[in-house]
């Protein structure tokens, strides 16, 4: 008898644990609590209450007692009562445990979308920094120089701005799309004044727009994948044009691909992808050989 009340005590844990997996998946409990809490324990309550039956009834037939049932009617009864109320704990404890594991991973998760987003920033405001752009922009200046002292002296100052809205920017997940267009002004006058002829960047962006949010430098990157991955020449300039509508922002450059690309470190468009992934949101690219457009929506 004791065996058969192991054996049978094995294959109701065993049964429970499937119907929970099973439950787990098909009404999740932080979904639907109520439905999800009764039908949990109405089915694990069945389920163990129909075995233990079913075990009595081998009991029965091994020992040829017919008057089993008869005899132990009141037992029966009230082990229906001790396993509703077991099955009410396990039900009660399997809630507990669920919605704490579920919330642990849910704050993983979130420390996890957290650090991917700073490891991004940290990214982006690396390639803004670098020494080549630095080189490149002091540079420019030893040119300008000798031949315009006025313009050198705005080159310098938007220099300084580019740099010192980079930093402020590294510290906020989002900015506003004017302070954004700042940073766009600055960058594009140093490659305008350094390219003359050779670049113009177009900004047709309504005022009703400018208090939208976006992740920072996200224009300013695309800015500078267009400059990396363009040729620029006088005969064929390289124009990139800022728009915006109801649904976000337009950034649209021709095509003018450089024979020989420069190595890159992967950031511009991968890294704006993965930045509007990690908030819930995806960008659109456009690539038809002419054009290269790529359609970023405003964040809450």
């Amino acid at each position: 008898m004791i065996a058969i009340s192991g054996t049978t005590g094995a294959v109701a844990l065993y049964l429970i644990n499937q119907i929970n997996t099973l439950l787990d998946q098909k009404i999740s409990w932080n979904r639907n609590l109520i439905i999800r809490f009764v039908f949990s324990f109405i089915i694990n309550f069945a389920t163990v209450y129909i075995v233990f039956i079913f075990n009595l009834l081998v009991y029965r037939m091994l020992f040829y007692d017919s008057a089993f049932f008869s005899v132990f009617k009141e037992d029966i009864l009230k082990l229906g009562i001790l396993l509703l109320f077991i099955i009410l704990m396990y039900t009660i404890g399997h809630f507990v445990l669920y919605t704490y594991a579920f919330h642990t991973l849910s704050k993983l998760k979130l420390i996890e979308q957290e650090n991917r987003q700073i490891n991004l920033k940290l990214e982006s405001l690396k390639s803004q920094l670098t020494p080549h752009f630095l080189f490149n922009g002091l540079n420019a200046i030893s040119s300008l120089i000798d031949k315009n002292k006025c313009e050198t002296e705005l080159f310098i100052r938007h220099l300084a701005n580019l740099y010192k809205s980079i930093l402020d920017s590294s510290t906020t997940d989002l900015i506003p799309l004017e302070k954004e267009l700042e940073i766009v002004k600055s960058y594009t006058f140093l490659f305008e004044a350094r390219f003359q002829n050779k670049f113009s960047c177009i900004i047709n962006v309504n005022d009703n727009y400018l208090k939208e949010k976006i992740p920072p430098l996200t224009l300013q990157l695309l800015l500078e994948n267009a400059l990396k991955h363009n040729e620029l020449r006088e005969d064929v300039p390289l124009v990139v044009t800022i728009s915006t509508n109801k649904n976000g922002i337009s950034i649209k450059n021709n095509i003018n691909k450089k024979r020989n690309t420069e190595e890159s470190l992967h950031i511009g468009l991968n890294n704006i992808v993965e930045r509007y992934k990690l908030l819930g949101k995806k960008i659109k690219n456009i690539n038809d050989k002419e054009e290269f457009i790529v359609e970023i929506p405003f964040l809450v």
